[in-house]
């Protein structure tokens, strides 16, 4: 098929518009096609809700930007790269092909991240198994594909996008890292992974939080056993918290026994706050409280101006409070002074 100016496209290549020669120009230029930029940057969607520019399908959301980036003009112009039938070279093709595939690729890279983004299981597993090598492209193209995996609950996918080479150093813009949201999420075997590709165990996010603070908030003993036999420390401490009083809050018995059992100081106080009895009498936790007084814990330890003993009476937990004075007594009639050991 031919246009008006004499010119026959390839045939993956969407016709030049129709110009008008313009007066005074040479027969060169009245045969040279001028297309504004507005033209060029036309998107058009076809009946099935496809974009297309130049003929080229778009695939990114970038591409139907008025100023395309220079990847997109790239993506753009990957037609035009065909020559007239019969002075094709074999290189050429090949170039079309690859460009082809990669553009295969990225459509189902694209899919496969709204997959995840959705949480839509088996969509993702149907575009792994089409194409076993889109969690190898996926891990170089977006470092921020794992967080979203362990975001949205698919630690499966997290664990191959790692053997893909995903790194494990991506960190969110508060400085959460794949480590710390795989502890608080509990996936043992996925934060055994990371630890194994060196994942920073004692990195500590916005706030001074790090992945061990993040499993005892959500009680994950064996979690909190891995990063502490990892390095993980006990003595980190964020603005107002430890492992330890995350823990005592939390009522978590197991975990706050562990953390003790391995150096974590039972008085305490982050930064002048509460120590973990403190906490423990708050949200009365009477075995817990127990606990930590067997430990060692102070029953009359000041943290920013309160005690435990307070901290049970404004919240008229009145079994704790019966607890902290039975324990206070019986401490200093064995010669123990205010409950101090």
């Amino acid at each position: 098929m031919k246009n008006n100016v004499g010119f026959t496209p390839p045939k993956d290549q969407t016709p030049l518009p129709d110009v008008t020669p313009i007066p005074g120009t040479s027969t060169t230029q009245q045969n040279t096609p001028r297309i504004s930029s507005k033209e060029r940057a036309e998107v058009i969607t076809d009946s099935e809700g496809r974009r297309f520019r130049n003929g080229v399908e778009l695939f990114y959301e970038s591409e139907i930007d008025s100023n395309p980036t220079e990847t997109d003009r790239s993506a753009s112009t990957t037609g035009k790269k065909t020559t007239l039938p019969g002075s094709a070279s074999p290189s050429l093709i090949d170039r079309s092909n690859d460009n082809a595939i990669e553009q295969s690729t990225a459509k189902q890279f694209e899919r496969l991240k709204k997959a995840i983004d959705n949480a839509d299981w088996n969509l993702v597993e149907n575009l792994i198994s089409q194409n076993p090598e889109l969690l190898t492209k996926a891990a170089q193209r977006r470092s921020s594909l794992l967080l979203e995996a362990i975001t949205h609950d698919l630690p499966d996918i997290a664990e191959r996008l790692i053997a893909s080479g995903a790194s494990p150093h991506y960190q969110d813009k508060n400085g959460t890292t794949t480590l710390m949201l795989a502890s608080a999420k509990g996936y043992l075997s996925l934060a055994e992974k990371l630890i194994q590709k060196g994942a920073v165990i004692n990195q500590q996010r916005t706030g001074g939080w790090t992945a061990l603070m993040f499993a005892a908030k959500n009680g994950h003993l064996e979690l909190a056993e891995l990063l502490i036999l990892n390095g993980a420390s006990v003595h980190l401490q964020s603005a107002r918290h430890s492992a330890l009083t995350i823990a005592a809050r939390n009522g978590d018995l197991n975990v706050a026994a562990l953390l003790i059992h391995k150096g974590s100081p039972v008085n305490a106080t982050p930064h002048g706050g509460w120590s973990a009895l403190m906490f423990a009498a708050q949200m009365n936790h009477l075995a817990l409280a127990e606990m930590l007084i067997s430990k060692g814990a102070v029953v009359d330890n000041e943290g920013n101006n309160w005690t435990p003993l307070m901290c049970a009476v404004t919240n008229d937990h009145l079994t704790m409070v019966d607890l902290l004075i039975q324990k206070k007594r019986t401490l200093t009639s064995l010669g123990v002074s205010g409950g101090r050991r």
